[in-house]
């Protein structure tokens, strides 16, 4: 839950169905901590086979002059005797120039080793005065966890391989990611300068563009693709863009990579 909670700064919750319906409980607070370094409106959670939950907090961790509320938290919760712990992975703009990104919107997704897909809708190293935002890899140990980026969004001129990454990356059965940026691509528009976003696939270090939204006539191909991806057994890649399309409300799509 991104807000509410003792502190108004989102919760952990559980539900727990029961014969007389499904019990409620709270496994955790955020803002708990001064601050909030602990996080703060977290976005959503993953379970491992441990029962281990990770997710992003958009807010909180660490604070500086550049982003005061804080730049947002990767986080972990691990139970113990019934109660459970949370521990900060990692905090983001803790690198110099917030190069390791900013504020995680979406929900993260876990790969066949372990390792937690994220992405952060700005920071990252700039080209020129953009901040693109990154797709990130993070390896959880504890407080000694590691994040690495994966790709900087906005290389390109006019952030032709997307700017401003959204929803929970989409991850095949042999570790390539599949995700959206909300603009970006070059496809120049009113709403966007630099485009109205992209579906991609990272391969190693290597991005490729699936699909340049506002391609067509009246971006009659959807514009702003703002959620994840979902895959079907053909491999076939389906998504949503929240604007464009014959009637400018949206398009439901489907990519063949």
């Amino acid at each position: 839950m991104s807000q509410g909670g003792v502190n108004n700064g989102g919760t952990v919750y559980q539900l727990t169905p029961g014969n007389n319906g499904f019990t409620y409980t709270v496994l955790y607070n955020f803002c708990s901590q001064q601050n909030c370094a602990d996080g703060n409106n977290p976005t959503g959670v993953v379970l491992d086979g441990a029962g281990h939950l990770y997710g992003n907090a958009v807010f909180g961790g660490i604070s500086n002059a550049q982003i005061p509320t804080g730049a947002g938290v990767v986080f972990e919760l691990s139970q113990s005797k019934g109660s459970w712990t949370e521990t900060v992975l990692h905090s983001f703009c803790s690198a110099a120039r917030c190069a390791d990104g900013i504020f995680p919107t979406a929900s993260l997704a876990q790969d066949a080793t372990g390792n937690l897909i994220g992405i952060t809708e700005s920071g990252g190293s700039p080209r020129k005065n953009a901040l693109g935002g990154v797709l990130f890899k993070l390896t959880p140990n504890g407080a000694q966890s590691q994040e690495t980026v994966l790709y900087n969004f906005c290389q390109l001129k006019d952030c032709k391989d997307g700017s401003y990454p959204f929803g929970t990356p989409l991850l095949d059965e042999t570790g390539n990611v599949f995700g959206t940026t909300e603009e970006g691509g070059g496809n120049d528009i009113d709403r966007s300068p630099s485009g109205g976003g992209i579906a991609y696939e990272l391969t190693g270090s290597t991005l490729r563009i699936l699909h340049r939204f506002c391609s067509q006539p009246a971006c009659s191909d959807g514009e702003g693709p703002s959620v994840g991806l979902s895959r079907d057994g053909s491999g076939h890649v389906l998504g949503t863009t929240d604007i464009g399309g014959a009637f400018g409300e949206g398009v439901i799509y489907e990519l063949r990579p």
